[in-house]
């Protein structure tokens, strides 16, 4: 969804660029295999992230929208990865800006839930050792979930077999 919508940003951003600079007038047919070319550059840039890419561009605008552009989509992506939402104000795009606010935010909470998560079944799982320990099948049932209801009933059953 990201790179659709940094791809339509950027075709509207060069289509204007193309009719401000005259370049939507008619053209020989060299320089339509050349914008065309162009426009196929810069989405392959995009979508790979390689401003390398960019400097095969002829046109210089453009050029200078691929290389921004990258520049700005490996930046939010380093942004998003540190998760670190005061650095979305770095970004220049306005467009950009907010998608990054919102990744680094879903960032974060996808990240404080693992970690909830993986502390209640740590929490389950002292919880099932002492029920286990005390041999007390009628506690069991604080453990709430079928599934650790008979893992508690059959560890109590295997401890109490022993």
């Amino acid at each position: 969804m990201k790179n659709k919508f940094l791809f339509t940003a950027l075709v509207f951003a060069l289509v204007a660029t193309l009719s401000l600079t005259g370049c939507a007038k008619s053209l020989t047919p060299e320089e339509q295999v050349q914008q065309t070319l162009d426009a196929q550059t810069l989405q392959k840039a995009m979508t790979y992230q390689n401003a390398e890419l960019c400097t095969a561009i002829k046109d210089s605008t453009v050029k200078q929208v691929c290389e921004t552009t990258v520049k700005e989509q490996k930046l939010e992506k380093e942004i998003v990865e540190t998760k670190d939402v005061s650095r979305c104000a770095e970004l220049s795009v306005d467009s950009l800006k907010q998608l990054c606010w919102m990744e680094v935010k879903a960032k974060i909470a996808a990240a404080k839930s693992k970690e909830q998560m993986h502390q209640e079944v740590i929490d389950k799982n002292d919880l099932l050792k002492q029920i286990v320990e005390a041999k007390d099948v009628s506690k069991c049932t604080q453990l709430e979930d079928l599934y650790w209801i008979n893992v508690c009933k059959q560890d109590i059953s295997a401890a109490s077999s022993k």
